[in-house]
């Protein structure tokens, strides 16, 4: 479902809606109607403004998608180049040095890419590759801070000139949460249905809390210039529609970076908790050990309730026992008075009379 999606060019949370409404919990009516709301507009965009229009190959098609994804990676490639061995030197609006006005061309070219909404679907899956705002190699968490200096002017710069640049890439990380996979078909031959490592999945999120930090380090401006300011209101219902381990964490730290919207969020975000999936434990250094310890712990258990079971057992032998033993004395008296023919004091055990019996 997540391919056809993709090749119809839908937004992966719109999948997730589909799976949840049928396979698991219907999701509440104000989700539904925000999740409604969305594809409203998605149809007004991708079908009905295009009513009318005559298609042609230079209006749209796999060729134009492929030209611009290829023009975004090699602008943000430009980028990383010129801007690596320094990427703490601030940006000065009337550079007139090569490199200042290399710099301001990259950034009129991104924003050209984002003309239309395959252009800013095409720039941000170049933002979400390894050696785009992801740093390559396996230890990522370190290299985070060195990311943030590098590409937070290019994303401040999209953001305040791109009307809903912000908005799209927040929502974009959090689909690769919701999905757990890339966010589009790559051209390159990779496999769609392969899914991030961990430390791809924390360098996301590191980005999701930085963007959204009231006074991160290093500075930035994202979503405060912004044409359209960031809707806080549609990320927290997206990790909502689809909690995930990951979007757990980036709703805490949003209600802690606004506290004003813990009276509104704060129960919705326990209630999400409640229905998060937990992944396979990872490996770690004392995995095996506790595992040990964990399974010892069960056979224990499982060995003394079979003690304490084959006690019960012969317990209630025991007074099978007795009752077969007490009714046949019980008989024996019984005939022993018939064949006197006539009544005699009871030597058996007394037994009261059941209430409501002659």
């Amino acid at each position: 479902m997540h391919i056809l999606a993709r090749n119809l060019n839908l937004p992966a949370s719109f999948v997730e809606i589909r799976h949840a409404a049928t396979h698991d919990m219907l999701p509440g009516l104000p989700v539904l109607r925000a999740v409604a709301a969305r594809a409203l507009a998605w149809l007004w965009d991708n079908y009905w403004v295009s009513v009318g229009v005559k298609w042609t190959s230079e209006v749209t098609g796999s060729g134009e998608e492929a030209v611009l994804q290829s023009k975004a990676r090699m602008a943000l490639k430009r980028w990383r180049q010129l801007r690596r061995d320094d990427p703490r030197k601030p940006l000065k609006r009337f550079d007139k040095t090569p490199e200042g006005r290399e710099t301001y061309k990259i950034i009129k070219e991104c924003a050209a890419i984002c003309r239309g909404e395959e252009g800013k679907e095409a720039l941000i899956e170049a933002f979400l590759e390894e050696k785009g705002l992801i740093p390559a190699g396996k230890k990522k968490a370190p290299l985070m801070n060195g990311a943030f200096h590098l590409w937070l002017p290019l994303l401040d710069s999209l953001d305040a000139s791109v009307s809903g640049f912000s908005n799209m890439l927040l929502s974009a990380m959090l689909d690769i949460f919701n999905t757990n996979r890339p966010l589009f078909t790559l051209l390159d031959g990779t496999n769609p249905d392969d899914t991030h490592p961990p430390e791809f999945m924390e360098a996301v999120l590191a980005w999701l809390k930085h963007l959204t930090s009231t006074n991160p380090e290093p500075k930035t401006n994202f979503g405060h210039r912004a044409i359209s300011p960031i809707d806080y209101d549609e990320l927290i219902k997206q990790c909502v529609v689809r909690p995930t381990e990951r979007g757990l964490k980036f709703l805490r730290h949003l209600l802690n970076e606004y506290p004003a919207m813990n009276e509104k969020y704060a129960r919705v975000v326990e209630i999400a908790a409640t229905q998060v999936v937990l992944p396979p434990a990872r490996k770690a250094e004392n995995c095996t050990d506790t595992r040990k310890r964990k399974l010892e712990e069960v056979e224990a258990e499982v060995k003394e309730f079979e003690a304490r079971f084959e006690a019960m057992k012969r317990q209630k032998a025991e007074q099978e026992a007795r009752l077969r033993d007490g009714d046949a004395m019980q008989v024996e008296a019984v005939v022993e008075t018939v064949k006197a023919g006539r009544w005699k004091k009871w030597s058996g055990e007394w037994t009261q009379r059941p209430i409501g019996v002659l």
